[in-house]
C-alpha cells in the first residue's frame, strides 16, 4: 500500500523517484514475480489483493515517469517487454468481468508501455 501511495501521479519530484526505484530491475523483477504466481495461488482474497496492489503500483509508477525515462527503462531492462508479463496483462483484460480493478490497472500499464514505444 506505501508503495502504490507513494507512485501516485501528482507534480512532485518525490513521486518521480519512487517511480524509478519501482521500475528499477531489483524492484521490477521481484513486482514481476509476485504476478506470475499460479493461478490457483491466486484465488486467495490475499493472493487477489497483493496482485491488484502491484498492478497499481506498476501502472502509477509508469504514468509518472517521463516517457523519455520509460523508453530507456524499457530498452535497458526486460522485465516489462516480457512476452510473459505482456501476456500477464492481456489475460487481465480478458479476466476483466471476474476482476475489474485488474484490467483497469492492467490497460494502464499498456498505455504507458504503448504510448513511449
Amino acid at each position: 500500500e506505501s508503495l502504490e501511495q507513494m507512485t501516485k501521479p501528482c507534480a512532485c519530484e518525490a513521486v518521480d523517484v519512487a517511480a524509478k526505484s519501482v521500475l528499477s530491475p531489483d524492484c521490477l523483477k521481484q513486482l514481476v514475480a509476485l504476478l506470475e504466481i499460479d493461478g490457483d495461488d491466486m484465488e486467495s482474497h490475499w493472493a487477489s489483493s497483493v496482485r491488484r496492489k502491484v498492478l497499481a503500483v506498476l501502472a502509477n509508477a509508469c504514468a509518472a515517469v517521463s516517457s523519455e525515462d520509460l523508453a530507456d527503462i524499457l530498452s535497458s531492462g526486460e522485465h516489462l517487454t516480457a512476452r510473459s508479463f505482456l501476456a500477464l496483462l492481456v489475460t487481465s483484460l480478458t479476466d476483466a468481468a471476474k476482476r475489474p480493478h485488474d484490467a483497469y490497472h492492467a490497460v494502464r500499464c499498456l498505455q504507458s508501455l504503448l504510448i513511449c514505444k
